[in-house]
């Protein structure tokens, strides 16, 4: 289909020069010549000017008439052979003249060797036209000098105007030649280059979308999400799934009045705070960034980045997340006016996840389901720093020696039929250097990559997503 286009192409710039040639020889250049030499034939044949200007003036209508055929021609095909007939034209005209004034011996033949090299070397005729237009503008006139050589009409200067006109062929064909594939080889580079143009913009223009989208996705969605997407994981467009989650609520306590009482920067810093510290650790966690509410934060793991240990992993970030907030007493002791205290909800099951909201102006990368509304009634019965979690994520811990739960009983919570057993969370060991919990660690040294804090024989480390370096 490329070269099919790129071959059109090409004869289109042939048959746009082949139209050029044929305005400049049957307007500007022809009509000033052919009538300037009339000045000559009354000079050097007197006797027959009339009629060597009546043969002369017979160009001009000939000539629109070329010019008329060459723009209607749609083809190169086509406007060659309008070539070929004016070339065919011009050739007669002159060899009318050598009749007239002598036959081949004449020296107005060598009008036709104009003719051959004004014609034959500027227009850029196929192959199986360049004989044919050579035969044009020499056929009479050959068959003329042949029949004088047989009638023994001076034999010499004959010989010798025809090996002029040899020459002239030669040199004008072997222009042709040349230029044609010189003309091939220029338009054939100008392809490449306008080929390669194109892939390069094509390739900007790919890597300038990625990067928009980029940017707006990491404004919008969690870094989980973002990578996932880009990397082909998932997509906007793609379906609602099914997937086992654990999801994660935070809320802050006496914000209202907190928001009432404190200077509107001090507030403004205690919330931004408390943002980084529940995204720098959920982050680094894998886990999802749902949605803010106010000063509620609504996060999921598990889905697009998936652990087996996903449940463990979350309740080690709320507990860390719990004591992050804990260890910087003297930030918020200066601008909130004391401790900021948390509730913390978790429950663990089975959720649809996907990308919900209207395509065209707002779409959030969220989890609905069972679970999800059981953290957020878990994180609205909390009391102050408490973290409640499920029955499901208490028997899932329970025999395991780094998690302390205990039991708080059942409670009827809204928007479930049965009474709900729920557990607290007393202590979890993390063997984690100390300084992990009052400092993020969020970017790498080396690299400026992304941190994930993961566990290996219940030690936690940090690895790096992209250079794998672990500390």
């Amino acid at each position: 289909m490329r070269d099919e286009a790129h071959t059109s192409e090409f004869e289109f710039e042939r048959r746009q020069k082949t139209k050029s040639v044929l305005f400049i020889t049957s307007g500007p250049i022809a009509i000033p010549l052919f009538l300037g030499f009339s000045a000559i034939d009354y000079f050097h044949v007197q006797e027959l000017w009339l009629p060597f200007l009546g043969i002369r003036l017979s160009v001009i209508p000939a000539m629109y008439l070329f010019l008329y055929l060459s723009r209607r021609a749609a083809t190169f095909h086509e406007i060659q052979k309008v070539a070929l007939m004016a070339t065919f034209y011009y050739a007669q005209v002159i060899f009318a003249l050598v009749v007239l004034s002598g036959g081949s011996s004449s020296s107005y033949y060598a009008g036709l060797n104009l003719v051959c090299i004004g014609m034959i070397a500027f227009i850029p005729w196929d192959k199986k036209f360049i004989p044919l237009a050579i035969l044009s503008i020499y056929g009479p006139f050959t068959v003329s000098l042949f029949i004088d050589l047989n009638f023994n009409k001076a034999p010499i200067v004959a010989i010798s105007n025809f090996a002029f006109i040899l020459g002239t062929i030669v040199i004008s064909a072997t222009i042709r030649v040349f230029q044609n594939k010189l003309e091939k080889k220029e338009f054939e580079s100008r392809m490449q280059l306008k080929s390669e143009l194109e892939q390069r913009t094509a390739i900007i223009q790919k890597k300038t979308a990625e990067n928009l989208k980029l940017n707006l996705l990491s404004r919008n969605f969690s870094p989980q999400v973002v990578d996932a997407v880009m990397n082909g994981k998932i997509e906007i467009a793609t379906n609602i799934k099914r997937a086992n989650i654990c999801s994660f609520f935070i809320d802050i306590a006496d914000s209202t009045s907190k928001m009432l009482e404190l200077e509107e920067k001090k507030f403004a810093a205690s919330i931004e705070k408390f943002l980084d510290i529940v995204m720098n650790i959920a982050t680094r966690f894998d886990a999802t960034i749902d949605k803010f509410n106010g000063d509620q934060i609504v996060a999921f793991s598990n889905d697009p980045v998936e652990y087996t240990d996903y449940v463990e992993r979350t309740l080690t970030m709320a507990f860390l997340i719990r004591e992050r907030i804990k260890s910087e007493c003297d930030f918020f002791l200066k601008n909130w006016g004391g401790p900021m205290d948390v509730y913390i909800g978790l429950a663990s099951g089975s959720a649809n996840v996907g990308f919900y909201g209207h395509k065209k102006i707002m779409q959030s990368y969220t989890a609905l389901g069972p679970p999800v509304n059981l953290a957020a009634r878990l994180c609205s019965d909390a009391e102050r720093n408490e973290i409640l979690i499920s029955a499901e994520i208490a028997e899932l811990v329970m025999n395991n020696d780094d998690f302390s739960v205990v039991s708080r009983g059942r409670i009827k919570l809204h928007g479930f039929e049965e009474e709900v057993y729920f557990y607290r969370v007393e202590k979890v060991n993390i063997k984690i250097n100390e300084s992990h919990v009052g400092n993020d660690f969020s970017i790498c040294e080396k690299c400026s990559g992304r941190l994930t804090l993961l566990e290996r024989k219940s030690v936690w480390y940090y690895r790096c997503n992209s250079c794998e370096v672990e500390f």
